[in-house]
């Protein structure tokens, strides 16, 4: 079974579906539901990563960051993997894995036990988005701040 979280506004009405989303509908985050029990509880363990600020803004918090400013209309993301090579204490990859391979692995960075947390996030509607990541995949133990003042489409880093 797998649990999907969606959004549906005005802004979603002309989205097309598909097998795994209705139209007008636009997915916001999904995943397994191994180990769940009921409905109900999956909702109980979704509603952590989801985060309305009023009726046009929402943030939605799992291995990255995405951010709407319109009502579902279209996200802005961050991923912790997109941070430069010297911040990351990178994990150890398979041998098809960049640079001896050619795939791109670097999420594999931010699994298990180094996985990102967010905190002290700052969404406000007019477009500014701020928060600190920590993660056992990072140089430095105190996080990184992220910062963006133009909706998520450029984003500053800060090492800590």
């Amino acid at each position: 079974m797998a649990r999907r979280v969606q959004c549906g506004s005005a802004r979603t009405a002309s989205s097309p579906g598909h097998t795994t989303q209705d139209p007008g509908w636009v997915t916001v985050g999904a995943g397994g539901a191994i180990g769940s029990r009921s409905a109900a509880e999956l909702v109980e363990r979704e509603r952590r990563h989801l985060h309305p600020i009023d009726h046009q803004t929402l943030v939605w918090i799992g291995t990255g960051l995405q951010v709407s400013f319109d009502a579902c209309g279209k996200f802005q993301s961050w991923y912790p993997w997109s941070l430069p090579g010297e911040l990351i204490d990178p994990a150890e990859k398979p041998p098809y894995c960049a640079p001896t391979g050619s795939i791109d692995c670097r999420s594999q960075d931010f699994q298990g036990d180094r996985e990102a947390r967010f905190d002290e996030i700052l969404v406000t509607p007019e477009g500014r988005v701020s928060f600190i990541v920590r993660s056992k995949a990072l140089e430095s133990d105190r996080g990184v701040r992220v910062d963006s003042t133009d909706h998520g489409r450029t984003w500053k880093i800060e090492a800590l």
